[in-house]
């Protein structure tokens, strides 16, 4: 589900925040000069929108930065189970052979 949060830049760092919600029409439609909308899924901003010359411009896209991070983590993960996959052959290898020389 996205947030849509609607805000006014003031003094170029403060904000004051008009609305937050679901609903993408509400926040598009209510916005004027200096607003900003931050798009949010699950916690984490994904896009920011400035108001400029009569109309809204996306200014940080930062859905390719999250998939690339989602990529990574899933490579992380592959690379984990393949060490973990080694580690149990390397010791069924170790049980197998202190079978065999228990059994001597």
């Amino acid at each position: 589900m996205r947030i849509y949060q609607l805000y006014s830049v003031l003094n170029g760092e403060n904000h004051y925040t008009t609305y937050v919600g679901t609903d993408r029409e509400v926040a598009f439609s209510s916005g004027g000069n200096n607003s900003r909308i931050r798009v949010w899924i699950h916690g984490t901003y994904v896009e920011d929108y400035s108001y400029e010359s009569g109309k809204w411009a996306l200014i940080h896209d930062r859905t390719k930065e999250i998939e690339e991070g989602f990529e990574r983590m899933k490579e992380d993960e592959e690379k984990t189970q393949q060490r973990l996959e080694n580690i149990r052959k390397a010791l069924a290898d170790y049980e197998q052979m202190f079978a065999v020389l228990k059994a001597e």
